[in-house]
């Protein structure tokens, strides 16, 4: 997984591992594929979340983080998300690998890939939000 990069590939790897663990534990029933994103936006560097997931055969997704508004167990995981990224942040900038966004792919049969974005965010909106969508689950 973490072939030609610079950080500590075992530490790299485990926060990896955890985030992906976390998100499967919070999938809602008859999920089969889901996109957990953490974004830093503006010169700020302000940071945001995204979870979701794509369940049954209708091609509907569910937004977890707007679920978690109602819902304290999932507000809870998806802070957990949320630190376990900024370790990640933290790890990775340590070696000189800023990126400004990173998104984690899982599949329903348990496999998963990291992918980062070194683009600077300059927005944040529902219009980010969509296309991010349509780039992880599909």
């Amino acid at each position: 997984m973490a072939g030609n990069i610079r950080e500590n590939s075992q530490e790299l790897d485990s926060l990896i591992r955890k985030i992906a663990e976390k998100a499967v534990g919070i999938m809602p029933r008859g999920w089969r594929l889901a996109a957990v994103g953490y974004f830093l936006v503006g010169e700020e560097l302000l940071d945001h979340q995204q979870i979701a997931a794509l369940c049954g055969a209708d091609e509907e997704y569910r937004d977890l983080m707007e679920e978690s508004w109602d819902d304290f167990d999932l507000q809870d995981a998806a802070l957990e998300i949320k630190e376990l990224f900024e370790q990640l942040h933290e790890l990775c900038g340590r070696a000189g690998d800023n990126w400004m966004e990173a998104t984690l792919v899982v599949k329903g049969n348990g496999s998963f890939k990291m992918d980062f974005v070194y683009e600077a965010i300059r927005e944040y909106d529902n219009f980010f939000i969509d296309d991010w969508r349509s780039r992880y689950l599909v």
